[in-house]
């Protein structure tokens, strides 16, 4: 995949999303279809899932680790960074998994 270009997924859950490789090349960018993130309740069920754990919380962005080393910063404006993956594949895995703790709890 050539960086800058997004590719667009709709995951179990039904939500849309897209992912593309960073500049940096360090992490994949999830861009979700709507543009906000309800960050209380996404730490919640995203714990309760048994999937993610919470690292950081704050008002603006959170970062929970998943049981696979995966990690992931995600801000209320409906980004998110996926660190600690090897391809774009487990980077959209681990996007899919997160967002579906958001319509399955």
């Amino acid at each position: 995949m050539s960086i800058g270009l997004a590719s667009s997924t709709e995951g179990s859950n039904g939500l849309q999303f897209s992912v593309r490789l960073c500049s940096d090349r360090a992490a994949y960018e999830v861009r979700l279809g709507r543009r906000w993130l309800d960050l209380e309740t996404l730490v919640e069920r995203a714990e309760a899932s048994k999937l993610f754990v919470a690292v950081l919380k704050t008002r603006h962005l959170i970062v929970l680790r998943s049981l696979q080393g995966a990690e992931v910063t995600a801000s209320s404006d409906g980004r998110m960074l996926v660190r600690r993956v090897s391809d774009e594949d487990e980077a959209r895995q681990v996007a899919s998994q997160l967002l579906s703790s958001l319509v399955t709890a």
